[in-house]
């Protein structure tokens, strides 16, 4: 149901000086209005470093996926929004940042280590079934930061 997005980057910025990327995705889940739903989780992976938000609630404390061997594998993390997700209109944005995979990291402050697209994969998962993806309707933008 998912698939590997990215930011719609144009041109890409010098090392060190390229933004992160919000991208961002609408959507409506079934119930009571208001309710929560008890049953719910968030996988994902990113080629990159990402913050996760879920109806305007940070997902965790950590810069994720963390380090890897970018070449070898690709951490796939699940998380809790059983709480947070709501029966009506929900949101979920992620916040893209070049991290380990393409930022100026060693001592040699080498960029592009593991490749030049940034990308996110996420998956919405309600009651044991995908409900929500990435993919195509996710919007983008340039970040503050």
């Amino acid at each position: 149901m998912a698939d590997w997005i990215g930011p719609l980057e144009r041109t890409v910025a010098p090392p060190g000086q390229r933004p992160a990327w919000w991208l961002r995705h609408e959507f409506s889940l079934q119930g009571t209005p208001g309710a929560s739903l008890r049953a719910a989780s968030l996988r994902l992976s990113a080629r990159g470093m990402v913050e996760v938000w879920c109806n305007g609630v940070r997902l965790g404390d950590e810069l994720l996926p963390g380090y890897t061997q970018y070449d070898q594998r690709l951490p796939l993390r699940t998380l809790d929004v059983g709480e947070i997700l709501v029966a009506g209109p929900n949101a979920i944005a992620v916040l893209l940042a070049d991290g380990w995979f393409r930022g100026q990291t060693g001592a040699m402050r080498a960029a592009d280590q593991w490749g030049t697209e940034l990308s996110v994969w996420l998956e919405l998962v309600v009651d044991g079934r995908p409900v929500v993806g990435t993919g195509p309707t996710w919007t983008t933008g340039p970040s503050h930061i």
